[in-house]
């Protein structure tokens, strides 16, 4: 893999807030995504991991990430759908994003929907 970089890349893809009212969302919705954009190095390890065990991998893994109302914890991290077949990355991947937390808890229950692109490019 000499002069192959990887990268997963996470991109919002809906929010389902039943909204009550945007207020009570606050900032949680961005500092939640950028609370997932700085595990991109750890995400990035887990493709590089898996990637030793099969360099064909690539496509897009489709999770969300639900915080319950007044934590700062993510709560639950389920897998939507996967292009990738292994069982290994979409947990590491899991794994990571379940560590997530932001500052300022949400007024209410909130349910965000990322699609995490794992690729392989030239440098």
């Amino acid at each position: 893999m000499s002069g192959v970089r990887s990268s997963v890349t996470s991109a919002l893809v809906a929010a389902s807030l039943s909204l009550v009212g945007c207020g009570a969302v606050g900032t949680a919705q961005t500092d939640l995504r950028d609370a997932v954009d700085a595990r991109q190095s750890a995400m990035n390890e887990c493709y590089q991991v898996a990637l030793t065990r099969d360099d064909s991998i690539a496509g897009d893994v489709d999770v969300r990430l639900a915080m319950a109302q007044g934590t700062t914890q993510v709560r639950d991290v389920s897998l939507v759908r996967s292009e990738v077949e292994d069982e290994t990355l979409t947990s590491c991947l899991r794994s990571e994003l379940g560590d997530v937390g932001i500052e300022q808890a949400p007024g209410l229950d909130i349910e965000v929907d990322y699609t995490l692109r794992l690729q392989q490019g030239r440098p």
